[in-house]
């Protein structure tokens, strides 16, 4: 119901209390806005009154997020399990490097849901069921991150990755996301499929999971802000508004007219990994974080540590159950290192130490890997003459490269995962460039500052 009228300011009470006196439910919220219409003050107000059953969320990116459609999606936002993802950085221990990147898994979700939802109905379909199912699908998507998302996974669930895990959170009957799954039109299983396996239509798992996805698309924007880099930054609206679906509705590809959007987004992304996901200190102090469990899971396993309760397992590599895993938040992380800090443990207290007050492990950059392997020795030895043991003061980070973009080829995955421009072709034969765009890290070693020099001048004698 809207109605426009001018009253006074008291009036205005007067008409919302006759509108709820005459049956409109009492969950109805009632939004006035004054346009002042006279120099007067407190007299004629022209006043807008909405009566509406509107839920929306006020997001750093998007400014407003609606739910007003969305049951489902309010019921899963509620649910402990998405909660939890508050407890969760997006980029993990990037906040050492980039003070500002303290957001988290819960509002990149919320954003991958808004994008869904945008294109979709920008690709003209009509309101039905799968542009519900996307959404929700997107919501969920990162539903299994361990704490401190990608830095940790490999040391607390060892072989088990967050899409496995987003597969049995969703899927576990004793959670309550499966239970509000179960209640609505769709089953847990339709949901986790969507998310982690080709579709049919193919299109609804490329909008949230390829190489042009509303994953991406949120995670590049959120992180250029909070990181303060605005490499991140490309033309969403415009790359949105320029991805159509095919004649047969299967798939997705991009108007000639968007080309150079989409460019810019590739280069985007190929900017924010080379400059802020693989930023030396921020892979240095990734593995600082690895080395301390690995010290303090060594530590338990023989009895000398006695772990939080919610680290106690998987410090001790035993099995997680859904329950257990959805317990871990970054919080337990960091409750553990503060209470490390303090033991009489002398090599776990000083590496947490190092890592809570940002005495880091400094980088040594563009190692020649034959003059690592050559001198790992000399490097042990340096180490231990200041009495750091070399399992745990020691990071090495073997540089890897790959392209930012993987174009059309006779691998199913390239398949499924190609950008594809209006007449057919890859968008790699309108824009060859494109292969030029390495995203990856050179060989890096992390060793403690008071070794840093001596280390360096036996791998790099030509710097010395």
């Amino acid at each position: 119901m809207l109605l426009y009228f001018s009253v006074s300011t008291k009036g205005i009470l007067t008409a919302k209390n006759e509108f709820l006196l005459n049956g409109l439910p009492d969950w109805y919220s009632a939004t006035v806005v004054f346009a002042t219409l006279s120099v007067e003050r407190f007299i004629n107000y022209n006043a807008v009154i909405y009566f509406m059953a509107e839920k929306v969320i006020r997001d750093p990116l998007y400014g407003f997020i609606s739910l007003e459609k969305d049951e489902l999606a309010l019921k899963l936002i509620d649910t402990p399990e998405f909660q939890r993802l508050k407890h969760i950085r997006q980029l993990g221990v990037s906040f050492m490097t980039y003070p500002g990147a303290n957001h988290t898994r819960f509002s990149h979700s919320l954003g991958v849901y808004h994008l869904s939802q945008k294109l979709y109905d920008l690709l003209g379909r009509k309101d039905d069921s799968n542009g519900e199912k996307v959404s929700i699908a997107a919501l969920l998507h990162d539903i299994g991150h361990s704490p401190l998302s990608h830095a940790f996974e490999s040391v607390l669930t060892p072989g088990i990755n967050h899409e496995e895990w987003t597969k049995r959170i969703i899927n576990d009957s004793a959670t309550t996301i499966n239970e509000e799954i179960r209640k609505s039109i769709f089953t847990p299983k339709e949901i986790s499929d969507l998310i982690i396996k080709p579709s049919n239509p193919a299109f609804l798992h490329t909008m949230i999971s390829s190489q042009l996805d509303v994953d991406r698309f949120d995670f590049l924007q959120r992180d250029s802000l909070f990181t303060g880099n605005p490499s991140g930054k490309f033309d969403i609206k415009r790359v949105l508004r320029t991805l159509q679906l095919s004649d047969a509705e299967d798939d997705l590809y991009v108007q000639t007219k968007g080309l150079h959007s989409v460019e810019g987004y590739l280069i985007s992304r190929y900017h924010m990994y080379n400059q802020v996901y693989m930023h030396p200190t921020t892979v240095c102090c990734e593995g600082l974080l690895r080395n301390i469990f690995k010290l303090a899971s060594d530590l338990a396993k023989n009895g000398d540590l006695n772990p939080p309760v919610t680290l106690e397992k998987a410090l001790k590599h035993e099995t997680l159950s859904v329950n257990e895993f959805v317990q871990l938040t970054d919080n337990d992380v960091f409750y553990a290192l503060g209470l490390w800090k303090n033991t009489r443990l002398m090599e776990l207290n000083d590496l947490c130490r190092r890592l809570l007050t940002r005495k880091l492990l400094k980088p040594i950059k563009n190692v020649n890997i034959k003059n690592y392997f050559n001198n790992r020795d000399n490097i042990k030895n340096i180490l231990e003459l200041k009495g750091f043991s070399p399992d745990y003061y020691l990071v090495w980070i073997e540089g890897s490269e790959k392209i930012a973009y993987n174009p059309y080829s006779p691998d199913p995955v390239d398949q499924l995962n190609a950008i594809i421009v209006e007449g057919n072709k890859d968008i790699s034969e309108k824009l060859p460039n494109l292969k030029y765009l390495g995203i990856g890290t050179e060989n890096i070693m992390g060793v403690p500052e008071e070794c840093k020099d001596d280390i360096k001048g036996i791998l790099m004698p030509e710097n010395k």
